[in-house]
């Protein structure tokens, strides 16, 4: 969302594959946590839940201290890697789940991108974005990712972006005093 020229912007991203997919390979959450229920993926263990975690803090270690340097999109285990995931064999347990998940994402996300709640048409994100502007810089950017998650959470938080659950766009309230928060602990 855009006001002018030299003004704040915060960008709303619902459809970000990559980023869909990291959630998705996580054998820590159960099928009806997400939208829509994930029922044909494979149930998880805790080795490869474990290794899930430990996979996605190697992905986001380089991105603390310098943002800019990696691309929520660049995520190593896309490109050509499915459907084996050779780029995973550090993690056989979460690479066979991987493996096992990969065939039904497409079609869950498929289905997940009409289900996620659409920032288009949700007025009280209208509201939000509107009230965080306020508190923003005059160049301060911003980037929103939403994840199919039924949980009401942000998952990532790094400098002047977040990944948050679809979730957590429910409640206008908590959606609204959290980016407010967000907004004014980026950097502008």
């Amino acid at each position: 969302m855009r006001l002018g020229a030299t003004s704040p912007m915060i960008w709303i991203d619902d459809e970000n594959e990559a980023v869909n997919w990291l959630w998705y390979c996580s054998p820590a959450y159960g099928d009806e946590d997400y939208v829509p229920a994930a029922r044909a993926r494979p149930a998880g263990d805790a080795s490869a839940a474990a290794q899930w975690r430990a996979w996605q803090e190697q992905l986001w270690v380089g991105v603390r201290p310098g943002p800019s340097r990696v691309r929520l999109g660049a995520v190593s285990s896309w490109g050509e890697d499915p459907p084996q995931f050779v780029s995973m064999s550090r993690w056989p347990a979460l690479q066979a789940y991987c493996q096992a998940a990969w065939p039904t994402f497409p079609e869950w996300f498929g289905e997940a991108r009409l289900k996620m709640i659409s920032p288009a048409m949700a007025a009280h994100l209208h509201r939000a974005v509107d009230q965080a502007v306020q508190v923003m810089g005059p160049d301060q950017r911003v980037r929103l990712q939403i994840v199919a998650l039924t949980v009401e959470r942000a998952l990532i938080e790094e400098p002047g972006r977040a990944v948050i659950a679809a979730g957590f766009l429910r409640s206008e309230d908590h959606f609204g005093r959290w980016l407010n928060q967000f907004v004014a602990r980026s950097p502008s």
